[in-house]
């Protein structure tokens, strides 16, 4: 787990940052004329300020601090840059470093936790960048996904098959009043997909994180309105939308019961609720059905107070599922 002193340096840098915007900075000169590294990749400089060669290998603890330090200063470029730019330069120059460092980090000795949380902040950032760039450039987008495959592999070969932590109820108390699956939009009047399922919750009441892993995701996005994502091990993921206001950082690693924000109705919603979603490689699930397996005992009644949704599609349904509705 990393240490209390890194969490809170990266909180004091990502606080810094949210000032007004400043001026990219000047793209380094040495990476006018850089190629888009791929296997094998020439080694670049590294994130640490170590003068000395680097060593082959790469311990967890070192390649996490770069790693967080790399987040923070993506953020800083993020904060100056509109929605649609170009990737800067500097930050696939970046990139490039972190894809070498990931790979001496497999070279050696890993750790169930390093591997989790390593994968944890690579992802983060890379969806972060292309929530803002959106045109990642494709040799970047393919190298960094075989290297968070293959953190995946070495994740699962070290842990014994069908064996995940506990999860618990995002609420004390479990009311469903949507559940998942195709249905009339209560606002848009279309058929949407619902992603997850939306539970009763009181205004002010705080919710909580339902497993142990690291925050990927704390912002506003759009109809989701106030947003927490919790990467877990196993490549799961935890998505808890319409919140009044997060209390965790990107970053942050958490314990299930951790509170990661107060329910709300931000966004488009037409009440105070939480929408909770169950992700597992990437696709939505149905926590009544999935995440429900993986909750500990004693756990809290399930009370469902919406009717099952609609299972045939509509003529004019949409396929889209990126909006959780209300």
């Amino acid at each position: 787990m990393l240490s209390r002193t890194l969490a809170s340096a990266m909180a004091l840098t990502l606080v810094a940052c949210a000032g007004p915007r400043a001026a990219l900075p000047p793209e380094p000169a040495a990476a006018a004329g850089h190629r888009l590294a791929d296997e094998p990749l020439s080694p670049p400089p590294l994130l640490s300020d170590d003068a000395e060669a680097a060593p082959a290998t790469l311990d967890g603890e070192t390649l996490r601090r770069h790693l967080l330090r790399f987040a923070a200063d993506s953020y800083e470029l993020r904060a100056a840059s509109l929605v649609g730019d170009p990737l800067p330069r500097a930050q696939l120059v970046r990139w490039e470093e972190v894809q070498t460092e990931v790979e001496r980090f497999l070279a050696g000795p890993t750790s169930a936790d390093d591997l989790s949380a390593v994968r944890a902040l690579v992802h983060s950032v890379l969806d972060l960048d292309g929530r803002v760039y959106l045109d990642l450039p494709e040799p970047l987008v393919s190298g960094l996904g075989r290297r968070l495959a293959r953190l995946d592999e070495r994740f699962a070969a070290m842990t014994p098959m069908g064996v995940l932590p506990g999860f618990r109820w995002p609420l004390p108390r479990v009311r469903v009043t949507s559940r998942f699956g195709r249905r009339l939009h209560p606002i848009q009047g279309r058929w949407r997909l619902h992603t997850g399922v939306d539970l009763a919750a009181e205004a002010g009441e705080p919710v909580l994180a339902a497993g142990s892993g690291m925050v990927v995701r704390a912002g506003w996005n759009a109809g989701n309105g106030f947003e927490v994502e919790v990467q877990h091990a196993g490549g799961l993921l935890t998505r808890y939308s319409h919140l009044a206001a997060p209390l965790v950082l990107e970053g942050t690693e958490v314990q299930p019961g951790d509170a990661l924000g107060i329910a709300g109705r931000t966004g488009t919603a037409t009440g105070v609720h939480l929408h909770f979603e169950f992700v597992r490689a990437g696709v939505a699930r149905d926590p009544l059905r999935e995440f429900r397996k993986l909750v500990a005992e004693p756990a809290p009644r399930v009370v469902i107070l919406a009717p099952q949704p609609a299972r045939r599609v509509h003529p004019g349904a949409s396929t889209r599922s990126d909006d959780p509705g209300a």
